[in-house]
């Protein structure tokens, strides 16, 4: 368990770099289907209790439906246009396209200033998990993304 745990945790100590500064990054860079993700609906079947689940309530017995949905990509795309930085989004869950982004999206093709990697699961009941792995090979998402990575990486 102990182990589990340990792998699962994305940022443990906060080393003055959240919240983000404007004046230590000039551009963020978005990787991870997670960013857009959507909500379930019963739209996908006619039982609620069927729903596969989301990344916003899970599944099953348990799924609410929210009256809306803020993805990360449209919050820190708001947020960002506040601060008058520039945010890029690889569309997918490819390391490589992640890595390779990075260091172009940037103001004038220049590298990122920082890379936030967006991951999630769902799951319901009934439904036994066969690992504990994050969806969509985002394991792999995560490391590539910081391998010799200069700029922040959450």
């Amino acid at each position: 368990a102990r182990n589990a745990a340990t792998a699962s945790v994305v940022l443990l100590k906060n080393n003055d770099v959240l919240p983000l500064n404007v004046k230590n990054t000039d551009s963020i860079l978005l990787c991870g289907s997670g960013a857009i993700a959507g909500q379930a609906s019963l739209a996908s079947t006619d039982d609620d209790y069927k729903i596969a689940g989301d990344q916003y309530s899970g599944g099953g017995s348990g799924h609410i439906i929210a009256p809306y949905t803020v993805t990360p990509l449209e919050g820190i795309q708001r947020e960002a246009a506040n601060l008058n930085l520039s945010v890029a989004y690889t569309g997918n869950d490819d390391p490589v396209a992640c890595r390779r982004k990075a260091r172009t999206a940037g103001p004038g093709s220049s590298p990122v200033g920082t890379t936030i990697v967006v991951c999630s699961t769902s799951s319901r009941e009934e439904m036994d998990r066969s690992d504990l792995d994050l969806d969509n090979r985002c394991n792999e998402l995560i490391t590539e993304a910081t391998r010799r990575s200069e700029e922040h990486t959450f």
